[in-house]
């Protein structure tokens, strides 16, 4: 009885493992096929929004690098994120996303204004190149676009376990 109680727990602690990779293996297949159905249903929208905003107003710090009493400065950052949140808002959205997915360098800039590089559904899925657990409902993700060496356009995936799905929550994209 105790070797078949020890069998079902590592079953079980297998198909944890693995249904983190099932899960980003589904989303891309959903983003290669541009089923915006399948890639809405993967993904937390405002929590991922929210990230590219966060990612956003840190790249604009710092480019600028405002002064210490710089108001003038701080109010432009200020203003400039304000803007670019119903950018986003309107641009990370499934198809925005298959077609930062499909592109051949696929940024930031690809993502929110949904420039489709390729729209042909037979190319070859972005390469994993890492993936971990940090911790028990969160798991991260490194892929690359294929023929890319370079990790500076590695793109971060971050999935949380919500409801008993693994669902995309942030994504990190290069800038440029």
């Amino acid at each position: 009885m105790k070797k078949f109680a020890a069998a079902i727990l590592v079953l079980l602690l297998a198909a944890y493992a693995a249904y983190p990779y099932l899960a980003l293996y589904r989303l891309g297949e959903a983003l290669r096929a541009r089923d915006p159905d399948a890639v809405e249903a993967k993904v937390d929208w405002p929590k991922l929004r929210q990230g590219i905003k966060d990612d956003i107003n840190a790249a604009l710090i710092a480019q600028v690098q405002p002064q210490e009493g710089d108001d003038f400065a701080a109010f432009g950052i200020a203003l400039a994120g304000k803007l670019a949140s119903p950018v986003i808002d309107t641009g990370v959205t499934p198809a925005g996303l298959a077609a930062a997915a499909s592109a051949d360098r696929p940024t930031l800039a690809a993502l929110v204004t949904q420039v489709y590089v390729s729209r042909s559904s037979g190319r070859a899925l972005p390469h994993l190149a890492g993936s971990s657990f940090s911790g028990f409902t969160a798991f991260e993700a490194t892929v690359m676009p294929d023929g890319m060496a370079d990790e500076r356009r590695a793109v971060q995936l971050r999935f949380e376990l919500e409801g008993g799905y693994w669902m995309l929550m942030r994504i990190h994209l290069p800038l440029h």
